[in-house]
């Protein structure tokens, strides 16, 4: 039996699609449509259990998306020592400086969330 579905048509802003495009793209999402279900879904997730009233969603999901983007940059850097020595000790420096900068933020933007308490 298949799912009982409503569609929603939403206008936006070129650049908020633009984003949607890539992030469809990036997620090898074939429809629009199931890539707005998909954000619409972790949106209201957040929301729904969003019981921390001092951090707003928007903080939280940046947050959660430059810890992200962090674990990120660590495991390539992982695979690329592990896989591509040659790769790994031409590029020790800029990965280094990267992933410092990334850290930096993220433990910036979580002492100020933590400050508003």
């Amino acid at each position: 039996m298949g799912k009982t579905t409503v569609k929603v048509q939403v206008g936006m802003p070129i650049a908020l699609h633009e984003q949607f495009i890539v992030y469809k793209e990036t997620e090898r999402i074939g429809t629009d449509s199931e890539a707005g279900a998909k954000l619409i879904e972790l949106a209201l997730r957040v929301i729904n259990n969003s019981s921390d009233e001092t951090i707003t969603n928007r903080d939280l999901l940046e947050l959660i998306l430059l810890n992200v983007n962090k674990n990120l940059l660590f495991s390539q850097q992982v695979l690329k020592h592990c896989f591509d020595l040659e790769h790994a000790k031409e590029n020790h420096i800029e990965w280094y400086k990267l992933s410092k900068e990334m850290k930096k933020q993220a433990e910036k933007q979580t002492d100020s969330l933590i400050s508003k308490e």
